[in-house]
């Protein structure tokens, strides 16, 4: 069953309100009392909240080197990932090279995949310097 959202904040901001009410003492100077949730500033709260619709304009010259730069971002990402490829085809040329160089026996060998689970990267912190006698006595 779903609760309708205002009445969660409504339950949410009475409890709230109810539970910091009278908390300060009003007689004292700088203190604040809070005063009862009325259903007005609740609405107030809610549209305040809620998602505001944005209007954006640009001129001409902004959205143009907007496009120029979206143009020269792309061809960037394109040559960076042309020589990654090309570096992996390198990859794989010299891989089976050095395979076609082994005896036949241990080529069927080299040619099977791998597929054992690699060890985990361990990690010693080593940033901050030893703390002086620190658990000094544990190990003797």
């Amino acid at each position: 069953m779903s609760v309708p959202l205002m009445w969660r904040i409504n339950r949410h901001w009475q409890r709230w309100f109810s539970a910091t009410k009278g908390a300060h003492d009003s007689g004292k100077k700088g203190s604040s009392r809070r005063e009862e949730v009325r259903p007005e500033n609740l609405e107030k709260l809610a549209t305040a909240l809620a998602p505001q619709k944005v209007t954006l304009e640009f001129s001409e010259e902004v959205l143009a080197r907007g496009a120029e730069l979206a143009r020269a971002y792309s061809k960037q990402c394109l040559r960076r990932e042309a020589e990654l490829q090309r570096r992996l085809v390198r990859l794989a040329r010299s891989r089976d090279a050095a395979v076609a160089e082994l005896p036949p026996d241990q080529q069927v060998l080299a040619r099977e995949l791998d597929l054992s689970v690699p060890k985990r990267p361990r990690w010693i912190p080593t940033e901050t310097p030893p703390i002086p006698n620190f658990r000094r006595g544990a190990v003797e």
